[in-house]
């Protein structure tokens, strides 16, 4: 039951939302802090060109070269602003972290209780169905009695009025 209202709990999306967006925020303050690097590659192809004739020719590079560019940046000083900003952005990732936490903690409480709640109600149900059905035993021995002249009315109707009583508590109970 917990995992199935863990899924359609709008209230722990909305939160586990906010985590995820914190931690997308963080990762990205820790980008601007790393350097930025890039990699280039290039190739060359030069074809042959036929020397006139009767020329003595020296070719001093290869007819194809392949040539790579390694860059770094790194600048030197930006200030402490960045490193304050990425502890702020900490601070919120591990806030929304126990925010998502005690949300899935209050879910877990109401659904206990909703749980426990429905056993009670289905126990309370049942016991009246029992009261229900004994108070109708009652009833019809006192009937039996007042038929027989050993019982008063008044004693008929007050087992009469338990019985309504106990009927009207067990549909209450059951809705």
């Amino acid at each position: 039951c917990f995992a199935l209202a863990l899924e359609r709990n709008e209230r722990i999306a909305v939160v586990g939302e906010d985590y995820f967006q914190s931690t997308l925020l963080r990762d990205r303050a820790l980008a601007a802090l790393a350097p930025e690097t890039s990699l280039r590659g290039t190739y060359l192809r030069q074809e042959d060109v036929a020397p006139p004739q009767g020329t003595v020719t020296q070719q001093f590079n290869a007819p194809s070269r392949l040539d790579y560019s390694l860059r770094v940046r790194q600048p030197i000083f930006n200030g402490f602003k960045e490193a304050y900003a990425l502890q702020q952005i900490g601070q919120i990732v591990n806030a929304r972290r126990s925010t998502l936490r005690q949300e899935r903690l209050n879910l877990l409480l109401t659904l206990a209780g909703a749980f426990y709640g429905t056993l009670q109600a289905q126990k309370e149900v049942s016991t009246l169905e029992e009261s229900v059905r004994l108070q109708q035993e009652r009833l019809r021995e006192v009937q039996a009695r007042q038929r027989l002249g050993l019982a008063r009315k008044t004693e008929v109707l007050l087992i009469e009025t338990q019985v309504t009583l106990a009927e009207s508590r067990l549909v209450r109970a059951r809705n």
